[in-house]
């Protein structure tokens, strides 16, 4: 997803988008990654769905990436949450 894509569906500029964001506090950035997030902890939990789809459905080129990244949101892995679950 990009910025740019969003800003042009929401009938502004980017840079008009931007300010509108950093005008609450935020970014484009913090809002696709807290949405990225969000969607993995779903996705995780959903036993059917192999940890490289998942991936691949956020929009990471690489599983590892992605598993870093769950990490970091979640502090367990994704095969980790998913034993949990």
């Amino acid at each position: 997803m990009r910025a740019s894509s969003v800003a042009r569906a929401l009938g502004m500029s980017e840079r008009t988008m931007g300010r509108k964001l950093a005008q609450e506090g935020s970014s484009f950035t913090e809002i696709l990654q807290q949405l990225r997030s969000e969607m993995a902890v779903r996705y995780v939990e959903d036993a059917s769905l192999p940890i490289s789809r998942i991936a691949w459905l956020l929009g990471f080129e690489e599983v590892s990436s992605f598993s870093h990244a769950f990490k970091r949101w979640t502090g367990k892995s994704p095969r980790r949450m998913r034993d949990a679950a």
